[in-house]
């Protein structure tokens, strides 16, 4: 999540986005191969990029995810 919200942050250009992750391009490249594999490579149309940058920004500002369910 945290390398799909930087490389969103940084307007879905790998080389600023791998430089604020302080890694390589090409291991940027290879994380986003694996969102693709999740999302499908429908995520990156411009509305779509949109929606998981909002997403991604409003679940970091409610807090931490509940995923097992329980309060």
């Amino acid at each position: 999540m945290e390398t799909l919200r930087v490389f969103l942050d940084h307007g879905c250009r790998p080389r600023p986005a791998a430089t604020a992750l302080a890694i390589h391009v090409n291991t940027l490249y290879q994380r986003l191969a694996a969102v693709d594999s999740l999302l499908g490579e429908g995520w990156r149309s411009p509305q779509r990029a949109l929606e998981l940058h909002m997403l991604l920004h409003l679940t970091a500002a409610s807090g931490p995810l509940n995923l097992a369910g329980t309060d």
